[in-house]
């Protein structure tokens, strides 16, 4: 069989049942780099690597200008980064990523622009998609260290991502709903490269965020500034 099947584990044409097979995930990859290293590739896990499919592959997308498909009834829907760039859509512009799924649901109409739900660290698997190349990235996700982690690694695959609501001015804001955070455990040499991807506010942000173990959720964000910044960046982006 070629490499890279595309399929879900389950659907292997093998004599031995799933379980199995999710139990020596490790031993399966030691082996395929031994005896087939081409049928291996980059990739956060043991699917990705070997070119499987899961549910942790499926990302959620939202149309949120309805004449970017108009002869295609869905605009709420899950797919693959790889099923993503196969389709067309007619003028898009942006692109939004956010971290929070309710933030996701409740995005308003933008002109010219798609959203996606891009969790934690999946979000990189996201980001390789072909459709994001020739778009405006914007990410808005939690104001803590690990929220700009996550932004510069999106850097590293897209230089050109903007973010949201990510700022000192948001943070001061709503600096009532602000909590102790969770500690971001990286090396120094981690670090430094993370510092790189980031704009000298947005670091001078982070260091006081990752120093003082703070956050400010995305969701603790009322719901009405967070359309009004939304608005404001796309309606630019759109009208430049």
């Amino acid at each position: 069989k070629a490499p890279f099947p595309g399929c879900y584990i389950r659907e292997l044409p093998v004599k031995v049942h799933t379980k199995f097979i999710e139990k020596v995930k490790s031993l399966i990859e030691d082996f395929v780099h031994e005896v087939a290293p081409q049928a291996c590739q980059e990739g956060d896990s043991f699917e990705e690597r070997l070119g499987l499919r899961s549910p942790e592959s499926m990302f959620e997308f939202r149309l949120l200008d309805s004449t970017l498909a108009t002869d295609w009834p869905l605009r709420h829907f899950h797919a693959t980064p790889i099923e993503i760039q196969m389709c067309w859509f007619s003028g898009l512009q942006s692109f939004v990523i956010t971290e929070n799924r309710v933030n996701f649901l409740t995005l308003p109409e933008l002109p010219f622009a798609m959203a996606a739900h891009g969790e934690g660290k999946a979000v990189t698997r996201l980001a390789r998609s072909e459709i994001l190349q020739n778009t405006q990235v914007f990410y808005w996700g939690d104001l803590d260290a690990h929220g700009f982690q996550i932004l510069a690694n999106l850097r590293f695959i897209h230089p050109r991502v903007q973010s949201v609501m990510m700022d000192k001015s948001t943070f001061e804001k709503f600096s009532c709903y602000v909590h102790q955070g969770k500690p971001l455990i990286v090396t120094p040499e981690k670090k430094q490269k993370l510092v790189k991807n980031l704009t000298p506010e947005e670091n001078q942000l982070f260091q006081h965020l990752d120093q003082e173990n703070l956050r400010l959720e995305q969701e603790q964000i009322p719901n009405i500034y967070a359309v009004q910044m939304l608005k404001n960046v796309i309606y630019r982006h759109s009208c430049d």
